[in-house]
């Protein structure tokens, strides 16, 4: 359903393979011939993401991704997914270094306090930096966001990763 001519059918089967999870981990090699096609999104790395290091062969994939000059939503969710794979701090702080970018645009901004709320208490250690960021004036659009994501780490919430169709 991956290569479904018609995109709900292929939304399906990505939304299916986010929710399995870690149980997905068949999909990956799959995932990656998509990839190569030219046809990943943001929900094709929320999947990586969801199956977590079952993916790690993607690991390269998402890489190029994370290491393009411009922050853009899809780089962000490659860093995302790469957390998740790699469980490396070193990622996670990536994340956060892009809403401090001089190129960062609105719409990535949002994307990264949305990948932050997701990972939840797991994204703990980067919470002092997200502190500073609201004390230093982030932007209004995203403190209410940011105090969320401050909320669930206080609260001890875990992850979930979120499809969209």
């Amino acid at each position: 359903l991956l290569d479904d001519s018609s995109p709900v059918r292929c939304s399906a089967a990505i939304g299916l393979i986010t929710g399995l999870g870690p149980d997905a981990a068949a999909a990956v090699p799959r995932l990656i011939e998509v990839h190569k096609k030219g046809t990943w999104d943001t929900r094709h790395m929320n999947a990586l993401a969801a199956i977590g290091p079952a993916a790690s062969a993607a690991i390269p994939a998402l890489e190029k991704y994370a290491a393009k000059d411009t922050p853009t939503p899809e780089q962000a969710n490659s860093l995302y997914a790469l957390y998740c794979i790699r469980d490396e701090l070193a990622d996670l702080r990536k994340i956060v270094a892009l809403l401090t970018d001089a190129k960062v645009d609105t719409e990535t901004e949002r994307h990264v306090a949305k990948l932050l709320n997701q990972l939840g208490a797991q994204a703990g250690p980067v919470a002092e930096e997200i502190r500073r960021l609201l004390e230093s004036g982030t932007p209004s659009a995203l403190q209410e966001e940011l105090k969320s994501f401050l909320e669930k780490v206080e609260k001890g919430e875990e992850p979930g990763v979120s499809f969209e169709w």
